[in-house]
């Protein structure tokens, strides 16, 4: 398995699927592969197409973390504060 298609299929990991579907096994299945491990042709074709249909997941930004009391900085648009 390359580095890449490792690091797609970590990414595939966070993402939320049907219950009991098959895009969930198969990236579950994939995960705990060695990384020796070679993908068929098939497999990767199927990583790719999974790769466009949960790519607004995985676009997705990480989500904001707490903010300390007195940062809060409100910033405009123009770049003002």
């Amino acid at each position: 398995m390359t580095p890449a298609q490792r690091q797609q299929i970590s990414a595939l990991s966070l993402c939320r699927f049907a219950p009991l579907s098959f895009d969930r096994r198969f990236v579950r299945s994939l995960a705990v592969q060695p990384d020796a491990y070679a993908l068929t042709p098939q497999q990767a074709a199927f990583l790719a197409s999974l790769l466009w249909k949960y790519r607004r997941q995985l676009a997705m930004p990480a989500a904001p973390g707490p903010v300390a009391p007195g940062d809060e900085t409100v910033t405009n648009p123009d770049g003002s504060q």
